[in-house]
């Protein structure tokens, strides 16, 4: 069964967004059923546990969005490019939550290699968001192959999004910034990943659309 939350939907399985509404119940119960149908245990662990340490917050913007819808979305942009690995798919859910709930890496219900992974792409927060801390941060990512491609999952979607949270100059700032720190993991991503040429393409084409148009409309 998927969920009838939102008014309008028809009772196709992807419908979790009408009239630019999302619909988090109906995304969430498509990939529990997903990982239930193609026994994803650590995805299936994930979910209700991410769920639970995100309740409360909220993405940036005025649409209040539940902050889960985020990390949902990441995991099912994977999906939908073919990227269909337990601990990638685990390690998108869970990616934020160490960072956001206070939760410790050992700590979350899934096995060491999507802990560290998660617990690379959690910041420093005694360095901070300084040019010292980025350097930490991306240099760690890049000594971990499942961080490394979670990583570009998640700026895709967080660059896809961004107009409904951030200000014009934040936008520009987190275009140059996109450029500057991830850009250069996509070679190292290609080598780490060989089976997934065609996706990281994709990603990098996504990210090439919203970020060039961005800069041609506000130079």
């Amino acid at each position: 069964m998927y969920s009838t939350h939102c008014e309008g939907l028809s009772e196709t399985r992807l419908t979790y967004a009408v009239d630019g509404c999302p619909c988090p119940e109906q995304l969430y119960d498509y990939l529990f059923q997903y990982a239930e149908s193609h026994k994803k245990k650590q995805l299936l662990s994930a979910l209700p546990f991410a769920r639970e340490k995100h309740k409360g917050q909220y993405r940036l913007g005025a649409g209040h969005l539940e902050y889960f819808y985020h990390p949902m979305t990441v995991c099912a942009h994977a999906i939908a490019l073919g990227i269909t690995s337990d601990d990638i798919l685990a390690a998108a859910i869970l990616h934020d939550v160490c960072e956001d709930c206070g939760v410790l890496p050992g700590e979350l219900p899934v096995g060491s290699r999507v802990q560290k992974a998660v617990a690379v792409l959690t910041r420093d927060s005694k360095i901070g968001w300084t040019a010292q801390g980025k350097q930490l941060y991306y240099t760690q990512i890049r000594t971990n192959r499942i961080a490394l491609l979670v990583k570009l999952l998640d700026r895709c979607n967080n660059v896809s999004t961004m107009a409904s949270g951030y200000p014009r100059d934040r936008m520009i700032a987190y275009g140059k910034d996109t450029r500057y720190w991830v850009y250069p993991l996509f070679p190292l991503a290609m080598e780490k990943w060989p089976r997934y040429k065609l996706q990281l393409f994709m990603l990098r084409y996504h990210l090439d659309a919203v970020l060039d148009t961005l800069q041609d409309l506000t130079e």
